[in-house]
């Protein structure tokens, strides 16, 4: 039986740092991160608009792969509207279970400070992921009670 989970949440909730730490606890479950792709793509984090198609479907099939290969997989990504969420669903459709992993926004200087302390931030300012906090916030799209099988909250101190 295969899982797929799905991270919601904006910049800084936690996600990949979770995502991280189930893959070091279980060795059954994979990680396929927006973010990976990009650095491997780019040769660092960079946001290019022309590529996210290539990195979406990029991830679609190495979660497919996992999947069939029988790991649970984690798609890290922000998945805050239910058009992301349904994209997941729709292409990556052998899973035996979905489960969406919530990350609750704190408050906007709890986020900012969380990115600028990681690595993620390097080569970006605190003005950029300010912004990045503001555009996430104005996309969030609570999950419907039909999207999941399994809804679970997490918290990251």
């Amino acid at each position: 039986m295969t899982t797929l989970y799905l991270t919601q949440g904006i910049v800084g909730a936690g996600k990949s740092t979770w995502t991280r730490e189930q893959c070091c606890r279980n060795p059954k479950v994979k990680m396929v991160s927006t973010d990976s792709l990009r650095r491997m793509l780019n040769g660092k984090y960079e946001y290019v608009e022309g590529l996210d198609d290539t990195i979406n479907w990029g991830a679609v099939a190495l979660a497919n792969g996992l999947i069939a290969a029988g790991f649970d997989c984690i798609i890290d990504c922000c998945n805050l509207s239910v058009d992301r969420r349904t994209f997941w669903r729709t292409n990556i459709a052998d899973a035996d279970k979905y489960v969406a992993v919530v990350f609750p926004e704190k408050d906007k200087q709890w986020h900012i400070d969380r990115v600028m302390q990681s690595k993620k931030a390097l080569g970006f300012d605190r003005k950029y992921w300010e912004d990045v906090y503001d555009l996430h916030v104005k996309q969030i799209e609570p999950i419907k009670g039909d999207e999941f099988e399994v809804v679970k909250y997490e918290m990251v101190q």
